[in-house]
């Protein structure tokens, strides 16, 4: 049974198995281009130096460095990690009106998939890195 005419040679009780052989043929085709995806991206990572250099915080995998590096750009136009912080929206509002200054929620500016990447890898040091539990407390 060949998995594109699987279900017109099933009889009709037995459609579901026609289903079920469309279903896995893709599933197969899905993975092996995902594998053949993350080589090409690995293969890319091993030239990039920011990549690299992404890799070696703890809790920082080859994807989520691949992404925090595209999201970022070049590192050295950013002269602290709050202007980092800025960029990626995880500073908190501020209202001002004479002497009155309030914080806010953050401000979600900036690429969201980066945000939510820096408070992952945020969490994974928390948790699995110590010097950053005792930093934290």
């Amino acid at each position: 049974m060949t998995p594109a005419g699987a279900v017109s040679e099933c009889r009709p009780d037995e459609v579901w198995k026609g289903l079920l052989n469309v279903a896995v043929a893709r599933y197969r085709f899905l993975v092996a281009q995902i594998d053949q995806t993350e080589k090409q991206l690995d293969a890319i990572a091993a030239t990039a130096k920011a990549t690299q250099l992404l890799e070696t915080i703890p809790g920082v995998g080859p994807r989520t460095a691949e992404a925090v590096a595209a999201d970022l750009g070049d590192a050295k136009r950013f002269a602290t990690a709050k202007q980092v912080g800025a960029s990626a929206g995880l500073v908190p509002k501020q209202y001002q009106s004479g002497v009155t200054d309030r914080k806010g929620r953050i401000t979600r500016r900036g690429p969201g998939i980066l945000r939510k990447l820096l408070v992952e890898c945020g969490w994974c040091m928390l948790r699995y890195n110590q010097w950053a539990r005792a930093w934290g407390s």
